[in-house]
């Protein structure tokens, strides 16, 4: 199966203006064919949202130390270890220039574009997250069958499917 990520669609979104051709093999691994890293990248986070958004939703509120929005008591314990972390390395006030000064690569084996791809990534992924929470709960696409089973799931009888009711997973 042959998918092609015509990335011109989201450049409202902040996505890059190229396109990506996505060959998922037998297995259901996803290969990128891009006109440039950046575009590559941003295929990347698109796919690996749509092979595990909830997982990246959980993974961005742990790295920011907001678990226990979602786990309570039991993920009080990261969430603290996250925000002392963050203290002691003077991280939490930190612009995106002094983050981008903070990754950009120490090492001639990292690319000096690090920072660029991190972003082009999340770009990517949060094109995805941003089409589900706009999609119509459905059987009739992809996007709607998740959206339909998010809100079954997690949160049956709390609006059909509003994106109020899936708000942990959208912001």
């Amino acid at each position: 199966m042959v998918l092609v990520v015509l990335l011109s669609v989201t450049r409202a979104q902040g996505g890059p203006s190229n396109t990506a051709h996505v060959h998922r093999d037998p297995l259901g691994v996803p290969h990128i064919t891009a006109e440039s890293e950046e575009v590559a990248w941003y295929a990347l986070g698109y796919e690996q949202a749509r092979d595990g958004l909830l997982f990246l939703q959980y993974a961005c509120r742990a790295a920011r130390g907001q678990l226990a929005s979602l786990r309570g008591a039991s993920g009080v314990e990261s969430d603290l270890a996250v925000k002392i972390l963050r203290s002691h390395l003077g991280t939490h006030n930190l612009s995106n220039s002094d983050l981008q000064a903070l990754f950009a690569p120490n090492s001639p084996a990292i690319q000096a574009n690090f920072y660029a791809n991190c972003v082009a990534f999340a770009k990517g992924a949060n094109a995805y997250r941003n089409l589900v929470q706009n999609a119509t709960a459905s059987t009739l696409t992809q996007e709607g069958r998740m959206h339909a089973w998010l809100s079954s799931t997690y949160w049956p009888g709390l609006g059909q499917g509003t994106a109020n009711s899936l708000a942990w997973v959208y912001n």
